[in-house]
């Protein structure tokens, strides 16, 4: 009777290795076991908002949206995730932003280039003018790509130290388990 709380607990933690955040205790005394089944829903609860917030977030990005920052509070060592996914937002904002500016740039100086028709040697400067402002622009959207990328990168990275954590995580939690079948079995 007073180890099954701890098999649950342990069953609990097998399914959260594998990705089940849905874990939730019967066991409700006022103990210590049962501080860590109500700590290990806490958990659940707190993992399940940061992967639902970010795969909101993500599909908004995967239909255009760069709009929409993340607003959810991320605390301890997911803070990062939320400044690198608000960073690369407004980078691909900016991106597309500068996109839109560069467009309307063009459809301006082919407008201008229309209009001054009459004469070839003053066609011939707006051209010049407007392939300028294009390749800076062009320049100036790879760097926010580059940038983009970077940012990208440090997202990566940072996802796979908080998986390096997680999996450091699961084994204290099968050390911890361990030592409970060893306390058992004594």
């Amino acid at each position: 009777k007073c180890f099954k709380p701890l098999a649950d607990v342990s069953a609990a933690a097998q399914k959260m290795t594998r990705g089940d955040l849905s874990v939730s205790f019967s066991y409700n005394a006022d103990d210590e076991i049962g501080a860590v089944c109500r700590i290990i829903e806490q958990t659940n609860v707190v993992l399940k908002s940061y992967v639902n917030d970010i795969s909101e977030h993500l599909s908004e990005m995967a239909n255009g949206d760069f709009t929409n920052n993340i607003s959810l509070d991320y605390v301890g060592d997911f803070a990062p995730i939320k400044t690198s996914l608000n960073n690369i937002l407004e980078s691909l904002n900016n991106v597309f932003s500068s996109i839109t500016h560069t467009t309307d740039a063009v459809f301006d100086g082919a407008e201008n280039i229309s209009h001054s028709a009459g004469s070839l040697a003053e066609s011939a400067g707006l051209q010049t003018e407007l392939i300028n402002e294009i390749a800076e622009s062009v320049d100036s959207t790879g760097k926010t790509i580059a940038a983009n990328v970077m940012l990208t990168e440090n997202a990566k990275k940072i996802s796979a130290r908080t998986a390096e954590e997680v999996i450091q995580s699961n084994l204290h939690m099968e050390k911890l388990l361990e030592a409970m079948d060893e306390i058992r079995r004594t």
